[in-house]
């Protein structure tokens, strides 16, 4: 599949990326593409490992009694109405 670049800067920017890199022009190009898309639209799962991540660590530095605190308890009352 062929792509022509018709412009000078980004055809520079991908001289200067493979020159950086020791990649061809093609490998270039695709790191980048690739490395722009998964910042632009990043794959759900990553996005879910993440924050599964950054859940365990809290976790992992809470103390008693908020460690094992029954959260319905903390934000309903006994009608099971918000606090």
């Amino acid at each position: 599949m062929p792509l022509n670049i018709k412009s000078a800067k980004a055809y520079e920017l991908a001289q200067r990326v493979a020159r950086a890199t020791g990649e061809s022009l093609t490998e270039a190009v695709t790191v980048a593409l690739e490395e722009r898309l998964t910042r632009i639209d990043p794959p759900p799962d990553g996005l879910a490992d993440e924050i599964l991540a950054v859940g365990r660590d809290c976790a992992a530095r809470l103390e008693e009694p908020w460690r094992s605190l029954d959260h319905a308890e903390l934000l309903y009352d006994d009608k099971g109405l918000p606090r």
